[in-house]
Parts: structure tokens; C-alpha cells; sequence
């Protein structure tokens, strides 16, 4: 691979936008493939290996170390920003200083979370607190020591990651996630047909992260021609430098393990079993509405950022509707299949192991177009670094969805739980960061987002009002989609630097 000797010169000479976002579509793409399989093919295996009310039990232990990610205090989103930034701008030292410095923090303060971590899971009555009767108190110590273990080393993993994307070169990185991801597919999947302990299973998760982070120190250290590691270049100061702007996203961050792990930890204890597994194979179903966001935004994550960085409005404005749209228009599409199809889809997949309700799957897929909406809205200011407000957002959105959570669930069951997280969204997060963005760009306006927003509302009243009207409705959301953004005029807007 051609070494990076000049950044100035290797910025001049990369590939248009359009293509590397192109190419971070095919990664992507293969990642929510996989990811796909993960989500889809793992669930029936952990019920044939070990049964509803042990699967019920190993959500909420990984919940529980999931948490443990929080320890890169959000700060691998502000770094890596920071480095397409000065990549842009053809900064090579200050390149160098930013992600050293980066990387020292980053390893030092997981290493001291992951035996602080250690010493108070055996001091106190864990499964007492997490509700975790199926099994063993030693087996729960040992899985949260692995997950623990693996969590905190995807912390450094995710700045090394992020290298790939500040050069340009997002989809090579991804290339490599992707391996260490099926081999994590494969050995569990493996080990779960064989009905191998949740230690065993654990173990197995963890060993392709270690390889592959051992596999992209070496490869980084071959793409620069002046030494990318280097424990002169790190700064102390400038790593503490990173702190207050990190917090924001470290909010974001945290928002996030409120309505994923948070959700799971609180309905353990209000919730049985059954009810735990069915709302997080649900959830999972509606997460396929988000992994379209993830492929279009991810890769053009970095392209965001350059776009900031050169103030190039006209092109960002363009991306980002493009980012938006799509969005959309694919979460309304999977919502109509699952609408009409989710209950055989279940039972094929479960094979009648966990109940289905379709009023309660109604719910979720609601909860999932418009959260598709805000995501995509908050993603722009993520990759520009425009999210202090944002953030504080996200927190109290969390907050308050977790709270709203657990009186659902304790009054009304896992419908109540669902209703409530969607109230919460469309009181805050649903007008707001759209408002923000406004903020940011005064194009995002009220008239932008009735235009991009009334067709897709449409079909979502009118195609559970006449379900016949689909046939009709989907074909010309598509089409609407199309005239708006002709892929022609897409490229030629995106396909100069």
C-alpha cells in the first residue's frame, strides 16, 4: 500500500468524494450484512443452547459490561473528527500529536477502569443487584471480567479505526472490522450449535478483537512514512485538552446506553424473562431500520467533516439531503414488510420459542422511523463537532427515557415501555435537533423538513388506514425519491474535491 510521505500531496491526489463514499457504502454494506446475521442468527442459537430464562440472563450481563464502553468518555468521536479535520488541512504534526496523545489517554484510563471494574464485581453481591438467578455468581464474574476485557480494548481500537477514516480510507478499515466480526459470528455460532457455557461463549467473542487490533497497530505503523506511534510526540496537557469537548459526546454516548443496556438492566427487574427476550428480539427486528442510516452515514461521516472543515456548504447541503432521504424512505419500505409480514417472519426465525404481538411490534416500528429521522439530523452535527447542545439533548432525552421506561413497564408491561420511549422521542429529540441543525445551517429550515418529511408521513397513515393503497404508495415514494435526487446530479456535485 502506498505510504503517506506528504499529507498535502496524498489529499490532492485521493479519489473523488463520491467514490470513497461509494466505497464506504460497499463496506458498510457488508458490515450490516454481517451485523445482520449476528443479530438474526444468534438469537435462535442462544435459545437452543441454553433456553429463554439463561439467554433472559446473559442480555442483562452483557448490558451490564456494555456500560464499561463509556470509558473512552466520548472522546473517540472528538478525536477522529479532529484528525479528518487536520488531515484536510494538511496539518502532518499536529496530525501526529492529536491521535499520540489520544492514544496514551485513551490506554491508560481503560486500563485502570478494567481493574477498578475487577475489584468491585468482587466485592459486591452482583447478581443480587443485576436480578441474575440462572446463572452461576462466579460464571457472572467471569463473564463480566471477558466482556469487560474486550470492551475497554475496543476503546484504543475504535481511535485506531478512526485512522482509516481521517485519511480517506474508512472503507479499507471497515474491510478489516468486517473479518474480525464474522470470525466473532462464526466462533460463537460454533461454540452455541455445540451448547458450549456462556464463559466459553465469551471467550470466544473476545479472541478475533485481540488479533485484529494486533493486525492494525502493524498495518498502521506501514501506511505513514514517519513514525505514527510515537510516545514523544503524545502530550498530557493537549490529552486533557480533549476533555470538555469530549464530555459532549461522552452525553451522546451515555444517551445511548440508556436506551440500549439501561433499558435491558431496568426491565430485568420488573420484567420475566420471556418479556425481557421478547422486547429485545423486537428491538432488534426495528434495528435493521437503522443499520440503512448506519451504511449512507458512516461512510460519509468523514466526507461531513471535510466539507466543514473547507466550508463547503453547497456540497454538505446536498450530502446531507441525499442522507436524509434515503433514510427515510428505506425505514418507511422495511416497515411496511414487517408490518404485514413481521408475524411469520418471527416464527420462522424463533420457531415459536418467544410470543409475538403484533400491536406491540406497531409500536416499535413508529419508534423506529422516527428515530431514523432525529439520528440522521443529529449525525451532521456529530461529524462537525456542533454537538455541546446536542448533547446535554441526548442526555436528558436518556434520562427521562429511562425513567419513562420503567413506569411503563411497572404499570402497563413491555407495551407500556415501548409507548413510553416513543412519547419521550417526539417530546424532545424529534423537533429539537432538527431545530438545531436549523441552528447550524439556517438552509435545515421548516419548509426543508416539510418538504423531505409529508410524503413519508403520508404513507405512514395511509398505508395501515388502506392496506391495499401499499401496492400504490411504495412505488411512488420511490419514485418521488428518485426525481429528487437523480444520482447523475449527485455525482456531479460530489465527484470534485
Amino acid at each position: 500500500m502506498r505510504k503517506i510521505f506528504h499529507l498535502a500531496k496524498y489529499f490532492s491526489s485521493m479519489n473523488s468524494s463520491a467514490t470513497r463514499i461509494t466505497k464506504g457504502m460497499a463496506a458498510f454494506s457488508l458490515s450490516q450484512l454481517i451485523n445482520f446475521f449476528v443479530r438474526i442468527g444468534l438469537p435462535p442459537l442462544y435459545l437452543h443452547a441454553w433456553g429463554i430464562h439463561v439467554y433472559g440472563d446473559w442480555l442483562i450481563v452483557y448490558s451490564v459490561a456494555a456500560y464499561l464502553s463509556l470509558s473512552g468518555l466520548g472522546g473517540q468521536t472528538y478525536v477522529i473528527n479532529r484528525l479528518s479535520q487536520l488531515f484536510s488541512q494538511q496539518n502532518e504534526t499536529e496530525y501526529k500529536k492529536v491521535f499520540n496523545s489520544g492514544l496514551l489517554w485513551f490506554a491508560l484510563f481503560t486500563i485502570f477502569i478494567f481493574f477498578l471494574f475487577i475489584i468491585v464485581i468482587q466485592m459486591v453481591p452482583i447478581t443480587s443487584i443485576i436480578h441474575t438467578s440462572n446463572i452461576s455468581p462466579t460464571s457472572v464474574k467471569l463473564i463480566l471480567s471477558i466482556l469487560a476485557f474486550e470492551i475497554l480494548l475496543s476503546v484504543p481500537q475504535g481511535l485506531l479505526t478512526g485512522v482509516y477514516q481521517s485519511v480517506g480510507k474508512l472503507p479499507f478499515g471497515i474491510m478489516l472490522l468486517n473479518v474480525m466480526t464474522f470470525f466473532q459470528l462464526l466462533f460463537c455460532g460454533v461454540a452455541l450449535y455445540m451448547k458450549a457455557t456462556p464463559v466459553t461463549v465469551a471467550m470466544l467473542h473476545t479472541l478475533p478483537l485481540i488479533f485484529y487490533v494486533m493486525f492494525m497497530i502493524f498495518h498502521i505503523r506501514s501506511l505513514f512514512s514517519f513514525p505514527i506511534f510515537s510516545l514523544k510526540s503524545a502530550n498530557l496537557q493537549l490529552a486533557k485538552s480533549f476533555a470538555k469537548p469530549s464530555f459532549n459526546f461522552l452525553a451522546i454516548e451515555l444517551s445511548t446506553a440508556f436506551s440500549v443496556q439501561g433499558i435491558i438492566i431496568i426491565l430485568g427487574g420488573i420484567l420475566s424473562s420471556v418479556q425481557l427476550v421478547m422486547f429485545a428480539t423486537m428491538r432488534t427486528v426495528i434495528n435493521m431500520m437503522k443499520q440503512v442510516l448506519g451504511i449512507i452515514s458512516n461512510a460519509s461521516r468523514r466526507e461531513m467533516t471535510h466539507y466543514d472543515a473547507i466550508e463547503d456548504q453547497r456540497k454538505q447541503r446536498l450530502l446531507f439531503r441525499s442522507i436524509l432521504r434515503t433514510s427515510l424512505i428505506a425505514a418507511v419500505m422495511l416497515a411496511s414488510v414487517l408490518y404485514f409480514f413481521a408475524g411469520t417472519l418471527y416464527v420462522l426465525w424463533l420457531h415459536n420459542r418467544v410470543p409475538f404481538q403484533q400491536p406491540l411490534m406497531n409500536l416499535f416500528l413508529l419508534y423506529g422511523i422516527e428515530m431514523v429521522f432525529w439520528t440522521a439530523c443529529a449525525n451532521l452535527l456529530i461529524s462537525t463537532n456542533r454537538h455541546h447542545v446536542l448533547a446535554r439533548i441526548y442526555l436528558i432525552s436518556g434520562a427521562i427515557s429511562l425513567l419513562a421506561a420503567y413506569i411503563g413497564g411497572h404499570y402497563f408491561g413491555i407495551d407500556g415501555v415501548v409507548l413510553a420511549l416513543l412519547i419521550v422521542d417526539l417530546a424532545l429529540p424529534a423537533w429539537f435537533i432538527p431545530y438545531l441543525l436549523y441552528r447550524y445551517d439556517s438552509h435545515f429550515n421548516l419548509s426543508f423538513f416539510v418538504r423531505e418529511l409529508s410524503p413519508v408521513l403520508l404513507a405512514v397513515l395511509l398505508i395501515p388506514i388502506v392496506p391495499i393503497s401499499t401496492a400504490l404508495v411504495l412505488p411512488l415514494l420511490l419514485y418521488w425519491w428518485y426525481r429528487g435526487l437523480p444520482l447523475d446530479v449527485i455525482k456531479k456535485h460530489l465527484g470534485t474535491n
